[in-house]
C-alpha cells in the first residue's frame, strides 16, 4: 500500500478519536448541568418546605414538649432507662 494511505487511514482515525471524545464529554456535560438543575430544584422545595411555619412553635407548649421528633436540631433526645 502506499505511504499517502496510511497517512489518510491514521488521519481518519485520530479525527473519529476526536469525535467520540467531544461527543463523550458533551454528553457528560449535559447529564451534570441536568443534575445540577434537579439539586438546585430539590434545595428549593426543601428550602420552601422547611420556611413553612409549621413548626413547634406554632403549637401550643404541651404538644412540642411532648414530641421528640419536633424538637429540631440540636435538642438532646429525652433520657431513656436502661432494661437490663
Amino acid at each position: 500500500m502506499p505511504w499517502w494511505f496510511w497517512i489518510l487511514l491514521w488521519g481518519a482515525l485520530l479525527l473519529a478519536s476526536a469525535a467520540a471524545l467531544a461527543l463523550a464529554c458533551w454528553r457528560v456535560i449535559r447529564t451534570g448541568l441536568a443534575l445540577v438543575r434537579e439539586v438546585d430544584r430539590a434545595a428549593t422545595a426543601l428550602s420552601v418546605a422547611g420556611s413553612s411555619d409549621t413548626g413547634p412553635t406554632s403549637r401550643s407548649p404541651d404538644a412540642a414538649s411532648s414530641v421528640a421528633a419536633t424538637d429540631g436540631p440540636g435538642v438532646a433526645p429525652p433520657a431513656t432507662r436502661d432494661l437490663a
